[in-house]
């Protein structure tokens, strides 16, 4: 009997020893894939906050850009003296050049977007109804 019991205690530390590799394999992996899940959000975080200022950024030129726009059609400078030749072309200089730089942002924007991701998607619309609103 002696003989039976220590070749089962044996046959059951190996198959103990043998299940807890395994299990550790298991969780290796499953931290493996978080980790990955977490970088991957972290870079499109970081991408998401990024795109977030430049729009605000955008958002506040546009408010310029009509602002100024507003001045040349009426005729007038910010303190609603009459605008001149000179202070005229300046601010159709100025607001050529704003409306320039808002294009390069919005393109740099889009070129960081990837195509198949839905709320990137949503953004390119965004950005679309931007560059009409500029137009």
């Amino acid at each position: 009997m002696e003989k039976n019991i220590i070749p089962v205690c044996l046959l059951v530390a190996i198959s103990l020893v043998a299940s807890c590799g395994g299990s550790n394999n298991q969780t290796s992996s499953v931290e493996k894939e978080r980790d990955s899940l977490l970088s991957v959000n972290s870079q499109q975080q970081m991408i998401l906050d990024n795109m977030t200022s430049t729009m605000a950024e955008i958002s506040m030129s546009l408010d310029s850009i009509a602002i100024q726009e507003r001045m040349i059609i009426r005729g007038v400078d910010e303190l609603g003296n009459p605008l001149n030749k000179k202070n005229l072309k300046s601010k159709l200089s100025s607001l050529s050049e704003i409306i320039k730089n808002q294009r390069e942002k919005m393109a740099s924007m889009e070129a960081t977007m990837k195509a198949d991701n839905a709320a990137m998607g949503q953004l390119k619309n965004i950005i679309a109804y931007l560059n009409a609103s500029l137009e």
